[in-house]
């Protein structure tokens, strides 16, 4: 697999787990200034790291599709994977 692709994947999937666990926090703290500054950064880092992997590799998911065509179905199914 590249290793571009996997960077930007380990970047967003570890943002998506900052993101969610500072939503955790913020639900019993909401006035944390540093917890909602990390939200918003891992945000943006987040932002940044998806739109960079949609540029380079296509859509992650149907939101992320161009309508000018319907390159969600150009990669392979997991099940054609090979291991």
């Amino acid at each position: 697999m590249n290793s571009e692709k996997e960077k930007l994947m380990k970047v967003i999937r570890e943002s998506d787990f900052v993101i969610q666990e500072c939503a955790l926090y913020l639900d019993t703290h909401p006035r944390d200034s540093a917890a909602l500054r990390l939200y918003g950064d891992q945000q943006a880092l987040r932002k940044k790291a998806v739109d960079a992997y949609e540029q380079a590799f296509g859509p992650l998911t149907t939101a992320g599709n161009q309508f000018s065509s319907w390159r969600w179905i150009d990669d392979p199914w997991p099940w054609d994977l090979e291991d």
